[in-house]
């Protein structure tokens, strides 16, 4: 029905007036003047009907579906949407259809353009035909979703926007008239204060963080399921949870992931209990619930289910995971307890026995316990500790600190937990602990989240009665402190309006480490002996942790130093032996710093031949101290400088008592180099003995201490190194054939100096620099026939004999700068240069044997017994060197 063509209605009429315009002009005696009036009669009925039970309603889910369906029920809208404010932003609550069904996706859509214009104004919005409408069509949601009719109006108090009614209808237009956007704008009115009632309800009974129970309400309702029972003799149980450590993990990781822990332990407590349980939170990270109908067993079994889910459960928080477990006491009724106050003081007595057994436990209150307790309270209070005797939380804190004696934890840690609960269980404004360094500096430690205390005020006068009582090692006590002569003029005491302050000195025990300081204001009373009585106790408590904690911290420090020493050493080492040290620009070496490349950053074996001084060893440190295992340990071993006896204990150890002299166990080189490098140079001079054992290592990666029955896994990568060709000493049966191919997977042949002779200037300028760092002294030159004498030099001993030949002319060219000919030795001066291609001397040799072979076979015409008689050698011998040097008889030519 169209404003305009209705005189009933007026653009300044308000919702309240208008209703009351239509309760006195439609009545049951009238006549309807249309079916028009008839129907916003029905309407009204309607609506009058519903806003009772509307009214009535204070849970507020309930209340809002109620709403929501009545607003579609009246408008005869196609669905409907019920947005409420949250901080700064609008939820949907509420999304349902004309058939009273939640909407689920992917229908879970509306445009919110229009919601969030009506949020804004705070004005209704009312749209025959959305897409069409000059003020909407624009909007990407109203074409996206095809809209045709919309209305929506504001719930508010007076101008404060509480929320939005939405309803739409996506394939009719016109569906919506000004009656619907009058009567729609009237539920808005009436229901925001039914609305915001709900609110402060649901607030009233509700956690704010979790949307638990709150612990008010939950002592309400135990007190009438406590009635109950009384009347209808039932039982019932009571549990308290608390979550172990949890100062401690707020102190660690921050309120914020705090909270969010409490949300997830609250979730995952309130899937395992029934409808008719009643969960609550309770002083920050305790729990509460109530089981109606549930003796002691069947309690108990609820408890322990709820410890072992919050056990179990995936706590991550900033990229790492929390162990999270609970303690809980269980108390029933009428067993325990004849009223809910002492039902509640029974649960609560028993999570304390709870905690005291560790973490992650559940108790049951027992009657002995209470005796116990009486016992327990009784001594605290005699020891003038009467403050804390009622007090869970006081006895808690000093469990929890003989639980640190036991943890090394860091300091900082330490000292923020215990400035947090201090002021818990005590009388005491602020707490402050201030810890001795070595060098005497007295560091404070403020609370968590506060500034430092050096921008306090109070900081000079803190920082003196600390000084005081540290310095006389005795605990200072003033009542009065505004009386006392030597403050009473101080301004800052007097704005902070200081009553009481109380300080006593942490001795560990004859010295001093610290001391604890609390003050109090005017609102509470003065500290007293006895309160200086609880500080000793507590200041002996945590002199253990924080000493401990001071060793941690200094052990740390040096840790730390000895580490970035070691770094440092491991980055000398990676440069020293880098592929930019091993000198050399020669064709030869090329090839070897592109296999070098190619295989440092394996782990497979390596074998190295080449002449003794070619720098096997440097080679085998380039390699790892280039490869992914230089992190690791590198470990030489020549394997011809030592007997087999000593060459087993020195490659695998021996326990003690394996042999005379073995007095303690040793550990081999393999287990030292275990994740890094072994090196075995001159590997082809070990017996057949030893290579066996050698064998069986490298074939099942473990190895047994001489002596030992236990076998111990290793993981080294095997560098070896022979001069020796370790082939033809498997031919002459001089070398296993198995450990070869073991240590032979990647074979590197350095080249003999006379073959780089390129890399003769470069290796000897290396060496003059080295020299002279090494003796300080200032660097030599080569004079032209020096230079020349090296180069044709044959070098036997290639780069070692190189090395020595340079420092021994250095040091006899003292007072020059040159080098000439004569400061080398004879050898060189009087050299006879040999051809580059003459043979080796092992090489001449086996060419004279196998000629002299052949020659006697020859002679014997192939007779093997008789050739072995005339060469003095077995026939064995002579069948292998036949096969080694690949001898044939000659074919006699065929007779014509």
């Amino acid at each position: 029905m169209k404003e305009k063509n209705n005189p009933l209605f007026r653009e300044e009429d308000e919702p309240f007036a208008i209703l009351e315009k239509l309760k006195n002009k439609v009545s049951p005696d009238s006549t309807p003047a249309s079916s028009e009036l008839k129907r916003e009669n029905e309407g009204l009925k309607k609506l009058l009907q519903i806003n009772k039970e509307i009214n009535s309603e204070l849970d507020l889910d309930r209340l809002l579906k109620k709403i929501m369906d009545t607003a579609i029920e009246l408008t005869g809208a196609e669905r409907g949407f019920l947005l409420m404010k949250e901080k700064d932003t609008f939820v949907i609550k509420v999304a349902r259809n004309y058939e009273k069904e939640e909407i689920t996706k992917p229908e879970f859509k509306i445009s919110y353009s229009i919601a969030k214009e009506v949020a804004k104004t705070g004005e209704p919005i009312l749209s025959l035909n959305a897409q069409e409408d000059t003020r909407f069509g624009q909007y990407e949601s109203v074409r996206g979703l095809h809209l045709s009719s919309v209305l929506c109006v504001p719930f508010k108090i007076k101008k404060r926007i509480l929320g939005v009614l939405y309803i739409d209808n996506r394939f009719k237009q016109g569906v919506f008239g000004e009656w619907e956007k009058y009567l729609l704008t009237t539920i808005a009115a009436q229901e925001a204060i039914a609305l915001e009632n709900a609110r402060l309800y649901r607030e009233s009974i509700r956690d704010s963080l979790t949307g638990l129970y709150a612990h008010n309400y939950f002592l309400h309702r135990l007190q009438e399921e406590v009635q109950r029972a009384e009347l209808y003799p039932r039982t019932l149980s009571l549990l308290i949870l608390d979550i172990d450590g949890f100062t401690l993990i707020n102190e660690i990781l921050g309120h914020s992931l705090g909270n969010e822990i409490l949300q997830e332990v609250g979730a995952i407590i309130q899937k395992n209990l029934r409808e008719i349980d009643l969960l609550a939170r309770f002083s920050g990270d305790e729990f509460e619930i109530l089981l109606p109908d549930t003796d002691k067993a069947n309690a108990l079994r609820v408890g322990k289910r709820i410890l072992e889910a919050v056990r179990a459960h995936k706590f991550h928080k900033e990229n790492k995971d929390i162990d999270i477990t609970l303690s809980a006491g269980l108390s029933t009724y009428p067993n325990d307890a004849e009223d809910s106050q002492s039902l509640k003081i029974k649960a609560d007595e028993a999570l304390y026995q709870a905690q005291r057994r560790g973490k992650n436990q559940i108790y049951a209150f027992r009657q002995e316990d209470e005796h116990s307790a009486t016992i327990q309270r009784k001594f605290i209070r005699n020891q003038g500790l009467e403050s804390l005797a009622l007090n869970r939380e006081g006895l808690a804190i000093l469990g929890t600190l003989e639980k640190l004696i036991e943890v090394e934890l860091d300091l900082q840690q330490i000292l923020e937990l215990l400035i947090s609960l201090i002021p818990e269980v005590t009388k005491a404004k602020r707490a402050f602990i201030a810890i001795l360094r070595e060098n005497n500096q007295l560091h404070i430690q403020s609370p968590k989240d506060h500034p430092p205390l050096e921008q306090n005020p109070l900081y000079p006068v803190i920082k003196s009665i600390l000084t005081k009582s540290i310095q006389e090692k005795q605990p200072l006590l003033i009542s009065d402190i505004l009386q006392h002569p030597e403050y009473k003029n101080n301004p800052s005491l007097q704005n902070h309006s200081i009553k009481s302050i109380a300080c006593v000195p942490i001795r560990h025990r004859k010295k001093i480490i610290g001391a604890i300081y609390l003050d109090t204001s005017h609102h509470h009373d003065s500290f007293t002996d006895k309160d200086i009585l609880w500080l000793e106790e507590l200041a002996k408590k945590i002199s253990t942790p924080i000493r401990n904690s001071l060793l941690f911290q200094k052990h740390h420090i040096e840790l730390e130093e000895t580490k970035r020493s070691l770094q440092n050493s491991l980055q000398n080492l990676t440069d020293k032996y880098g592929y930019h040290n091993i000198i050399g620009k020669s064709e030869p070496m090329q090839k070897i710093y592109a296999l070098l490349e190619k295989i440092s950053h394996t782990s497979h074996p390596v074998l190295i031949q080449g002449e003794s001084g070619t720098g096997k060893e440097l080679i085998a440190r380039a390699i790892h101290y280039n490869g992914s295992r230089k992190k690791k340990p590198f470990v030489a071993e020549n394997c011809a400088a030592i007997t087999d006896t000593l060459l087993e204990a020195e490659l695998f150890g021996y326990v003690k008592g394996a042999f005379t002299g073995a007095n303690q166990n040793k550990k081999g080189i393999f287990e030292i180099a275990n994740g890094g490098t072994l090196f075995l140079d001159e590997v082809g001079d070990m017996s057949l003995g030893m290579q066996k054992k050698l064998l069986r290592v490298l074939q099942e990666g473990e190895i047994r201490p001489v002596g030992g029955k236990n076998v111990i896994s290793v993981d080294v990568r095997i560098i070896s190194a022979s001069n020796k060709d370790l082939k033809e000493m498997v031919q002459r049966g001089e070398f296993r054939e198995d450990l070869y191919y073991r240590l032979n997977v990647i074979l590197l042949k350095l080249p003999p100096l006379r073959a780089r002779r390129e890399d003769i200037p470069l290796l000897a300028e290396y060496f003059l620099k080295k020299t002279a760092q090494e003796q300080n002294l200032p660097p030599k030159n080569l004079s032209p026939k020096a230079l020349q004498l090296l180069l044709d030099y044959s070098w036997p001993g290639n780069i070692r004999e190189l090395q020595n030949e340079i420092a021994r002319a250095f040091v006899l060219a003292e007072g020059k700068n040159t080098i000439t000919p004569d400061d080398f030795s004879e050898k060189l001066r009087k050299q006879h240069q040999i051809p580059l291609d003459f043979k080796p001397l092992r090489e001449i040799l086996e060419s004279c044997e196998k000629q002299a072979i052949a020659n006697v076979l020859e002679a014997t015409n192939w007779n093997k017994s008789k050739t072995a008689k005339i060469l003095d050698i077995s026939r064995t011998t002579l069948d292998k060197k036949i096969q080694l040097y690949q001898l044939l008889k000659k074919e006699e030519p065929p007779c014509p």
